[in-house]
């Protein structure tokens, strides 16, 4: 029989917040059992920590092939975009799935957070329907459009809130 593991992060850890938890958890960096377990000690920048983090695993997938995955591909972009490097939200959108993807009822799915990631982190207009829709993000849609010339208008004015975990429009 499996043992369960939960992760309950440190209070440094926690400074992170949600949306970077989230990506950790996606990526399986909040199992112990996993190399790719983030446990940095509390004596260093946590946020640094996160960003060298993404960027080994980016590194360590690239060496073993992950790094042809489109799923792997978003998941990495999304863990670039919540420290700041906004050419993460490129990533997604240059990897999106061929047809939307279909979330189980009630279920956590790994798959959609990095289209989600890109609903929550950046400052996106609330009238903007397909905009507010990131479930629907697949290649070639008018969402995925619409993201990209939403992206290349603003890009210049999308300022990072490291602590706070999302962007603000200057």
């Amino acid at each position: 029989m499996w043992e369960t593991v939960v992760f309950d992060p440190p209070d440094h850890i926690v400074l992170l917040g949600d949306l970077r938890l989230s990506m950790l958890s996606a990526l399986g960096c909040d199992n112990p059992r996993m190399s790719q377990f983030f446990d940095p000690p509390p004596s260093i920048s946590i946020f640094d920590a996160y960003r060298e983090h993404i960027e080994r695993l980016s590194r360590d997938w690239a060496g073993c092939g992950w790094a042809d995955d489109p799923l792997a591909r978003r998941l990495l972009g999304a863990g670039r975009l919540l420290y700041g490097d906004l050419a993460g939200a490129d990533e997604i959108l240059n990897n999106l799935p061929a047809e939307p993807t279909e979330r189980p009822f009630g279920a956590r799915f790994v798959p959609l957070l990095p289209q989600r990631m890109l609903r929550w982190a950046l400052p996106l207009p609330r009238e903007k329907y397909c905009l507010n829709w990131p479930d629907r993000l697949c290649e070639n849609s008018p969402e995925q459009a619409e993201f990209r010339r939403w992206l290349g208008y603003h890009r210049e004015r999308i300022i990072w809130q490291e602590i706070e975990g999302f962007y603000l429009l200057a």
